[in-house]
């Protein structure tokens, strides 16, 4: 056998060194994989979280981020069927409403985060309260967000001006919405107001501010009973709701099925003239009908401007394989100045109190929408929120369709709810 040359052995060697370097690097590299539904809002998103990933995989070249785009009424179901499957994304953004059900198969952030040299700063910059109310459980964190919805009175103006009312002065009274309604309602061709009738979480929402607005509850905040109908003004409010489509027919027909993609749309179509929803909805109607957004306008809803205090969180399943190159990752998502381009290119009010104070964001008015601090309300964090909003849906469609009177559709729901709170 004969020996190998002194320099083609160190050359050899030298090869073997490299490629074991290459496959050392190779094992390190961990891929993040971030699942949002805000990517498929717009192009401009897509483009924004884009630019994020790169200029963080700058920074940690380690680290690789796949972005993972779910659709809105599909993102628990797809969310929970990766986890249960083993194969959970390592990062996802949900929605407040939906941490009831998550609480479980999530892990604690705040630790994570503390690590990665955010917890402190995001502690001092977001809302305790909001913390509080929707993120934490036994005294963890188990999120952070990085916006704070709230929903009034997306109108378009444009109409209001073809139906001679002033652009800049919204109805405030129920009885002035109703004949601003009215006005505007030409069909088959334009409807003064959308209805979320559809089961989604989007329609949720909105029916649980209709309760708000008369100083009621859904369910008691202690989460043991169904309070929907304590007092008149609870029946009264929801009937009025009802009203109009049944009985003003200011509402598009199809009501049962108006989803939020339905709607939007019809939005963006100036096929609807107002309908309740956030900020980022102009985004969205301006994606499907581009321009629209500078016809569009957002007020808080009559009477009290009540309305969801909701949002996101960005989470990390409790069975994801790299925990801490995704805290990494969220406290990235979570710099000031990402919530500040967030907030600018998605219409959402950042979380961050410095981001809010951001003259960019000031200056924006569907950004710098007001609501009295009382007006907003936190969603009720329960594992069995899935139950209570099916009921909930059930109600508002009985109700809908005429199979029940209001009254009585409430009343079903109540014995249905202090079923499933019993349980």
């Amino acid at each position: 056998m004969h020996a190998i040359p002194r320099r083609l052995g160190a050359m050899l060697a030298g090869v073997a060194a490299t490629a074991l370097i290459g496959i050392t690097a190779a094992q390190a590299e961990v891929t993040i994989r971030y699942m949002d539904w805000k990517l498929n809002d717009s192009q401009e998103i897509m483009e924004l979280f884009e630019a994020a990933a790169l200029e963080f995989e700058e920074a940690n070249p380690d680290i690789k981020i796949e972005l993972v785009p779910a659709q809105w009424e599909q993102r628990m179901q797809k969310l929970m069927t990766e986890i249960q499957a083993g194969l959970p994304p390592d990062v996802a953004r949900v929605s407040v409403p939906d941490m009831g059900a998550l609480f479980p198969v999530l892990q604690p952030v705040d630790t994570l985060l503390e690590e990665a040299g955010a917890l402190d700063e995001l502690e001092a910059q977001l809302s305790q309260k909001f913390l509080d109310d929707n993120l934490r459980r036994d005294g963890r964190l188990y999120g952070v967000n990085s916006y704070i919805s709230a929903d009034g009175l997306m109108y378009n103006k444009r109409l209001f001006e073809q139906a001679g009312l002033d652009p800049d002065r919204p109805p405030e009274t129920w009885d002035e919405f109703l004949d601003y309604a009215k006005r505007l309602t030409n069909p088959p061709e334009t409807y003064g107001y959308a209805i979320f009738g559809a089961k989604s979480g989007s329609s949720a929402r909105r029916w649980l501010r209709v309760f708000w607005d008369a100083g009621c509850e859904f369910i008691s905040r202690d989460l043991t009973r169904a309070a929907l109908a304590d007092k008149p003004e609870c029946i009264e409010a929801f009937a009025r709701e009802i009203a109009f489509d049944r009985e003003h027919g200011v509402v598009p027909p199809g009501v049962v099925n108006a989803d939020f993609e339905f709607i939007i749309t019809a939005f963006a179509q100036e096929r609807v003239a107002m309908h309740m929803g956030g900020a980022n909805n102009a985004v969205i109607a301006d994606g499907r009908n581009p321009g629209i957004i500078e016809h569009l306008a957002l007020a808080p809803m009559p009477e009290s401007g009540a309305t969801q205090a909701g949002g996101d969180a960005f989470v990390i399943p409790a069975n994801a394989s790299n925990p801490e190159a995704s805290a990494k990752w969220i406290a990235h998502l979570m710099s000031r100045e990402f919530n500040v381009q967030q907030g600018l290119v998605g219409k959402l009010r950042p979380a961050r109190s410095d981001a809010i104070e951001d003259p960019r964001i000031q200056a924006d008015p569907f950004l710098s929408f007001k609501l009295a601090p009382d007006a907003l309300h936190s969603p009720y964090s329960t594992e069995k929120w899935g139950q209570l909003q099916e009921a909930l849906f059930d109600m508002v469609q009985s109700a809908l369709l005429g199979d029940e009177t209001p009254e009585e559709a409430m009343r079903t729901t109540e014995a249905e709810l202090n079923r499933i709170l019993a349980q």
